[in-house]
């Protein structure tokens, strides 16, 4: 079987920028320019006062033709970016951290969750396969788990003999480890991101694989 390269965090952002940010770039120059183009050749106001007025009126229309694919397609890739880097193992607080410091994604303060309070009463109540998770409370009625606090998981696929309330955890080689119901997720465990993973079963979709280091070069 072929073994995709290693990966890091800085990697995985400069393939960021080439698939999501770049397009979004060339979008918004092409449509804004052609946009500007077509415009000029519709007639101005016959009244000179008006035509500063007239400018910035085609600036504005340029501007939002611009901005509308623009948005459409990095709405659509960043989010097949974020799936990408969960399937390779590189999805982690700090590949976030370092995406949000180069302007590829904005803070997505929508899934970032209270490690402090562990609860996490916003999630789906199916919570999706490939997001990251850490633990972050163990208490003493459940000894198996001491020493587990602060690990990282990823959410695996579920099985339809186990049903959606049996939430295995992937551990960093990739391994089905754990089970845990999703109740539990909300009380013991902090999501640190969120997947969109569509398909709970995870039918045709690529095995989960090592989990890469949290090392940013």
């Amino acid at each position: 079987m072929h073994k995709e390269p290693a990966l890091t965090a800085s990697k995985a952002v400069v393939f960021g920028h080439a698939t999501v940010t770049l397009p979004v770039v060339v979008i918004m120059s092409g449509v804004g320019v052609g946009t500007y183009v077509l415009t000029g050749r519709l007639s101005p106001p016959g009244n000179p006062q008006l035509d500063w007025l007239w400018q910035v009126g085609r600036i504005a229309v340029c501007v939002i033709a611009a901005e509308v694919p623009a948005w459409m397609w990095w709405s659509l890739s960043i989010h097949q970016w974020r799936n990408w880097t969960q399937r390779r193992g590189i999805a982690s607080e700090s590949l976030e951290k370092l995406a949000v410091r180069t302007l590829l994604v904005w803070r997505n303060r929508q899934f970032e969750y209270s490690a402090s309070r562990g609860t996490n009463c916003s999630l789906p109540s199916v919570i999706p396969p490939l997001s990251l998770v850490r633990v972050v409370k163990v208490t003493a009625e459940e000894p198996d788990w001491t020493g587990y606090e602060g690990r990282v998981f990823r959410i695996g696929y579920y099985r339809k003999n186990d049903g959606l309330d049996c939430v295995w955890l992937v551990d960093d080689e990739g391994e089905y480890s754990e089970t845990v119901d999703q109740e539990m997720i909300r009380t013991h465990f902090a999501v640190l991101q969120l997947s969109d993973e569509s398909d709970l079963f995870g039918a045709d979709r690529p095995v989960i694989g090592p989990r890469q280091s949290d090392a940013d070069d």
